[in-house]
């Protein structure tokens, strides 16, 4: 695939062009494969984009059903979003580097992105429902 000039479109491409829908279970998003999941995230490095949440998907008789496993990266205190990004980029491709898929079903990832502006106000949303 050729690299495109802003890194979430290539990210927006590869959701479009690889992903399986989860419209079936009633999820607007899409899941991709490991090795899909993680171009996606290659391809968002230095975009300014953080990945907040991710969950783990395996497709029991064509139908995408959650396993329950996911991941989250939050902001730390003081931690600047440039600095999150990438950080949440990486807690990402760790994770699903490292979960076990056993070869006999299909395992889906979704990514749950965020930029500067949408990460502080799930940050403020979170804050409040801690309150």
């Amino acid at each position: 695939m050729p690299k495109a000039d802003n890194p979430t479109s290539q990210f927006d491409e590869i959701q479009r062009a690889h992903g399986y829908s989860l419209r079936e279970i009633g999820v607007a998003g899409t899941g991709l494969t490991r090795a899909d999941a993680l171009a996606a995230i290659d391809a968002l490095a230095g975009a300014g984009v953080a990945i907040v949440s991710g969950d783990v998907l395996r497709v029991l008789d064509n139908i995408p059903r959650y396993t329950y496993n996911n991941w989250r990266a939050r902001r730390g205190l003081g931690e600047g979003f440039p600095e999150f990004a990438a950080r949440s980029l990486d807690v990402a491709r760790d994770y699903i580097r490292s979960f076990v898929e056993d070869g006999n079903q299909l395992v889906l990832y979704t990514l749950v992105t965020a930029d500067a502006n949408s990460a502080n106000e799930i940050s403020a949303s979170e804050a409040y429902s801690l309150a």
